[in-house]
């Protein structure tokens, strides 16, 4: 016994028959935003003054769920120092100490980092 091919069909369900069996083809929408938030921007002048002598760092952390030690970016903030140039280096000659402090937000209240630099 021979099962039922497409060709077999009439014309018009051969073309049903073929829309549906066909290979569906995903076509992504429009690419995300990938801009970055401007909104927490250096601000002042341009050109950012450099600081040459010891400094300490502390960065303020207000997040849903705190971190585990170690779990945060403090790297990638003290290198985005020295590459805005508000410092020359990350060595020890410049950055003294950082220290880090958590806070939980409440419910649907907003995440942020503020970073303050302290002279020594």
């Amino acid at each position: 016994m021979r099962g039922i091919e497409i060709n077999d069909l009439p014309e018009r369900y051969r073309k049903q028959a073929a829309q549906q069996l066909a290979p569906t083809i995903h076509v992504p929408g429009p690419a995300a935003n990938v801009e970055p938030d401007n909104r927490n921007a250096l601000s002042g002048p341009k050109e950012a003054p450099r600081l040459h002598g010891p400094v300490v760092i502390v960065l303020r952390e207000y997040r849903n769920r705190l971190t585990d030690y170690g779990g945060s970016s403090e790297k990638y903030i003290v290198d985005a120092i020295v590459s805005a140039k508000i410092l020359t280096d990350d060595s020890l000659a410049f950055v003294s100490k950082i220290e880090k402090k958590q806070f939980k937000t409440e419910r649907g209240e907003p995440e942020k980092t503020i970073v303050e630099i302290w002279g020594t």
